[in-house]
């Protein structure tokens, strides 16, 4: 790998977002979103499990901090972040220097973003959609209001059922 020529640090340090002595933050040239940052290390280490355990925590503290000045910094404001990285070829990892992604979201900008990272196999990323409801596909919640002494009693009963039947929101 000592041949390897990392086009992260080819990026000058005054056009990094922030960094500490062991990583650095830069926004990434094939953005999926604008404010899209990859946060990688200052040595080359091919991913994060060769990375050490400082350089893993020095990479996590600048996901914070970068998440924390593209809150202050991006116009309108993230509604959530996907962060993640890949992990060798077969994860689809294209450059063999540890960076991850940090991705602002927006809601809207797709129709549905449920199962996020699962994406990276995509007819397993929404969960909820591959497992249609079904009767056996229901689990049952029982409604406990403290009856019939619990202040929150009077405002919701008395009513002819205990039980309600809900959808199962999500799979284990």
């Amino acid at each position: 790998m000592s041949q390897f020529e990392s086009p992260f640090l080819a990026v000058p340090a005054g056009d990094w977002l922030c960094s500490n002595d062991l990583a650095f933050a830069i926004f990434d040239g094939f953005p999926v979103s604008p404010g899209h940052v990859l946060v990688t290390t200052r040595r080359i280490v091919e991913t994060w499990f060769d990375a050490t355990d400082e350089e893993q925590d020095a990479l996590m503290a600048l996901v914070k901090e970068s998440k924390r000045l593209l809150d202050i910094q991006l116009s309108p404001q993230p509604d959530g972040y996907n962060v993640g990285f890949n992990s060798g070829g077969a994860a689809g990892q294209t450059v063999p220097h540890v960076h991850i992604h940090l991705i602002p979201r927006y809601l809207g900008d797709m129709p549905d973003p449920r199962g996020g990272v699962r994406y990276v196999i995509p007819e397993k990323a929404n969960y909820l959609v591959s497992k249609p409801l079904s009767p056996g596909n229901n689990r049952s919640l029982t409604l406990a209001a403290g009856q019939p002494h619990s202040p929150l009693w009077k405002s919701i009963g008395p009513v002819s059922y205990t039980h309600l039947t809900l959808p199962t929101i999500y799979s284990v």
